[in-house]
């Protein structure tokens, strides 16, 4: 809290009397999660003691072996200590030399894991409290653990760990294996779009500040085959793009910080893999974002999933419009085997009822507004351009219903002969052609607006006309490929729902 907790408070008159309240907290906090070596846990105090219970016996076993906690040398591209150079990592050195230490050897791991979970924490605080409040001469570079120095005896030297093939493992995520089409990679964006877009709505709203128009623009330039997503929303700090972005499996709107802050958010994005998607069709990606957080803009380039990627921060005045205040832009530079020949029709596929304006622009061609308001506005407009080739209208309807946060539109169809309105039926296979300029047909399950089924709301398959959406709804989840729901008592709550509606 920069602001009841002053970084330049004076408690008296004298310069000496100016205290950062912040900082204090943060070397306590520093200087208690470090003090565990071996000179707090003494062999004859141990023997005094003499403590039984288990907890307290592997309290002190991981303890004992810490011998000590001291900054790392940084070296340089010779390989020598280079004395000059800023420090930001602590080692640690520990030695485990009883057969039956196993579980204070994890133990101690663990413990360091979360250690370093808290110095990023004070880490991006601090930094934080610079650019808010010109602290500058208030250093605290600590932000990464090193346990290479632990060691344990009758146990192997080198510690065993898993190792991961990045290749193998994309394949597997966004391959055949999980995600057969490489347009997925226009919806996972545009979905972490509409999040983002969300949550700085959210933001402005709990601060009572006027909420930004929300706004995504997909441009593709076929000349330059540069495939681009634009959005208004929060953009990312350093510790999101290192901690979430650049982690496979993690999100930032699952983490128990962000449900402790805002427990009835609902996010599209929840697996933490949209980013490796871009692969499916560009070895190199740039990402321009701009934090409303902190005010903190960075360029990131990415060059293949296995490589590295460089980071450098931006300066207000170089970043585009678009994103001045707050957002994100992200630039895939597409590979020559990469088609975006039916990209409207991709788009309209995945993105049916989104949470504010999305536009898609082709080269200077007229801008496209995609999506629709309603689930009943979207049957209707197909209706009204012949999509099923019904002719006269006059007797069919489009009803819309809202049943516990779950919005249906059905047509229906006045059937003189038994005097009642049925439901139209449908089946894709008689109504597809090859033309791929058609709009998708708006039939399927929708999720915070995007598409994860098409087929008939409750049924395995297209039957009839109906199309549904559910926002800000925790009923249920999707599967990671987002191709249909998790088989829980959800699905069941929700398919009740949809029952009660038909």
């Amino acid at each position: 809290d920069y602001d009841f907790y002053d970084t330049n408070k004076y408690y008296e008159s004298s310069e000496d009397a100016k205290v950062n309240m912040q900082y204090i907290a943060v070397i306590l906090r520093t200087a208690d999660l470090l003090h565990i070596t071996m000179d707090r846990t003494p062999v004859i105090e141990y023997n005094a003691f003499c403590p039984t219970d288990p907890i307290s016996v592997l309290e002190w076993q991981k303890q004992k072996a810490v011998r000590a906690i001291r900054p790392m040398d940084v070296y340089d591209e010779e390989g020598n200590i280079d004395r000059s150079a800023q420090q930001h990592t602590i080692a640690v050195t520990a030695y485990f030399e009883e057969a039956n230490q196993a579980e204070a050897f994890f133990a101690l791991g663990d413990y360091l894991r979360y250690v370093k979970k808290e110095l990023i924490k004070s880490y991006e605080a601090i930094q934080n409290s610079i650019k808010k409040k010109g602290t500058d001469n208030y250093l605290f570079p600590w932000n990464d653990i090193d346990d290479s120095g632990i060691k344990t005896k009758n146990f192997c030297k080198s510690l065993l760990k898993f190792e991961l093939d990045q290749n193998s493992i994309l394949q597997m995520l966004v391959g055949h294996t999980l995600y057969n089409d490489s347009s997925v990679v226009i919806r996972e964006l545009v979905q972490n779009g509409l999040d983002a877009i969300k949550l700085q709505n959210r933001i402005e709203n709990k601060n009572q500040k006027k909420l930004t128009e929300g706004k995504i623009e997909v441009e593709w330039n076929s000349e330059n085959r540069v495939l681009s997503f634009s959005d208004n929303g929060t953009g990312m700090t350093v510790f999101e793009i290192e901690n979430y972005l650049l982690r496979v499996g993690t999100s930032k709107y699952s983490s128990q910080s962000f449900q402790k802050e805002y427990p009835e958010f609902v996010s599209i994005s929840r697996f933490g893999i949209g980013i490796l998607t871009c692969f499916l069709v560009a070895n190199d990606i740039e990402i321009i974002t701009n934090s409303s957080e902190n005010g903190e803009a960075n360029r990131i380039f990415f060059r293949n999933v296995d490589g590295k990627y460089l980071l450098r921060n931006v300066k207000r005045e170089e970043l585009p419009s678009y994103i001045k205040d707050h957002g994100t832009i992200i630039k895939l530079h597409l590979r020559d085997d990469a088609s975006m020949e039916n990209l409207e029709y991709s788009i309209k596929k995945w993105i049916v009822f989104p949470y504010c304006q999305v536009n898609l622009k082709i080269d200077s061609d007229k801008e496209i507004r995609i999506g629709y308001k309603s689930p009943k506005a979207a049957l209707e407009d197909f209706l009204a351009n012949d999509g099923m080739g019904l002719g006269n209208l006059d007797n069919i309807i489009v009803e819309q219903t809202e049943l516990n946060g779950v919005t249906m539109a059905y047509a229906l169809r006045y059937r003189e002969y038994f005097q009642e309105y049925s439901f139209i039926e449908f089946n894709r296979r008689n109504f597809i052609s090859n033309d791929n300029n058609r709009n998708p047909v708006p039939v399927g399950i929708c999720f915070e607006g995007i598409r994860v089924a098409d087929s008939t709301p409750g049924y395995k398959r297209e039957t009839f006309l109906a199309v549904m959406n559910t926002s800000d709804s925790k009923i249920v989840r999707t599967n990671v490929a987002r191709s249909s729901i998790e088989d829980n008592a959800g699905k069941d709550e929700l398919l009740s729902i949809i029952y009660s509606i038909y």
